[in-house]
């Protein structure tokens, strides 16, 4: 279903970027800054003897940078400071905690206004890069390893001008992210974690 939300994004990208969007032009920058949310997919890895391994949501500072290549197709890098999320254990509890970076390009159409409101979508890649893989409770004292991972990622998001230079902006991600998990070198599976990603921002145009 998820992967149908991407690929539907797409093509609509690819059928109306011909089309303009109304009050952003080619060769504008917009900066954007604020706080988002990350909500992984539940049960990411069932491990048979040991059970099912989940990552808890986390909240980070977020920095977008885009720049207008038409007046209604535009290419963004995501940024942000480091989310921190608890690994939990179903039925034990936390069992220990990893750190991640996602930085994402996409490739945005931003569709006509609708007064001062500017929909738009964007399809593009993430790599999210994990680290500072701690553990606790019943394997503390063992390596916890995930790795890192390469996948697509879709938007929908709105900016809603507050004058000719600021802006809010909400923005609604989902990525793909699976990872390989080791205990101590051991592989035990890939974990689809897969989150929705909410963010809240302001923005200002240039």
């Amino acid at each position: 279903m998820k992967r149908t939300v991407v690929v539907a994004l797409a093509l609509c990208l690819l059928s109306s970027a011909a089309l303009a969007g109304d009050g952003r032009h080619a060769g504008q920058w917009i900066a954007r800054a604020g706080v988002g949310g990350v909500f992984p997919d539940s049960d990411n890895l069932t491990v048979p003897g040991i059970g099912t391994i989940e990552a808890d949501e986390a909240y980070a500072l977020t920095l977008t940078g885009a720049y207008m290549i038409t007046d209604s197709v535009s290419v963004e890098l995501l940024a942000s400071s480091f989310w921190t999320h608890d690994v939990n254990l179903k039925g034990v509890g936390q069992i220990g905690e990893v750190k991640q970076l996602p930085p994402t390009l996409s490739l945005q159409w931003h569709t006509p206004a609708i007064g001062r409101l500017h929909p738009y979508l964007g399809v593009g890649v993430n790599w999210t890069i994990f680290f500072d893989e701690e553990t606790q409770g019943p394997i503390a004292g063992t390596k916890l390893s995930v790795g890192n991972s390469v996948g697509i990622a879709a938007q929908v998001a709105a900016d809603y001008d507050i004058n000719d230079k600021w802006l809010l902006n909400a923005d609604l991600r989902w990525i793909n992210i699976e990872s390989d998990v080791k205990l101590d070198g051991l592989k035990l599976g890939t974990a689809t974690i897969d989150p929705w990603v909410f963010s809240v921002n302001v923005g200002y145009k240039f």
